[in-house]
């Protein structure tokens, strides 16, 4: 994914590049026809240069996206449920209560 990205950027870029190379000629007196030709030529540059951006924000979230939880991560949320499970069919003293939060503190500052 990292060899797609850098592709994506590259191709972003250039775009960028090209887009002000562009705008530098629309500068130097063209003709109409010229004029013209380069304002069209400026639109689809800043077309592409947004669906580069959202090509690379997209791959960026792909980045940053939660990973599924592991094998250990499941048999332990299912033995704090178990636990969660007991402490409600029973009655909660004040100190199985913190255990129980410590429990679980301990395990989402791990995720």
């Amino acid at each position: 994914m990292e060899d797609e990205y850098t592709v994506v950027y590259e191709a972003w870029v250039a775009a960028r590049k090209a887009y002000r190379l562009v705008e530098r000629g629309l500068g130097k007196n063209p003709s109409d026809d010229e004029r013209r030709e380069l304002e069209i030529q400026l639109l689809e540059l800043g077309r592409e240069k947004e669906r580069l951006k959202n090509k690379l924000a997209a791959l960026e979230a792909e980045f940053d996206a939660a990973q599924p939880p592991t094998e250990e991560q499941i048999e332990a949320v299912k033995g704090l449920m178990a636990k969660v499970e007991a402490h409600t069919n029973a009655t909660i003293t004040a100190s199985a209560a913190l255990g129980l939060a410590a429990s679980a503190l301990d395990f989402t500052s791990k995720v």
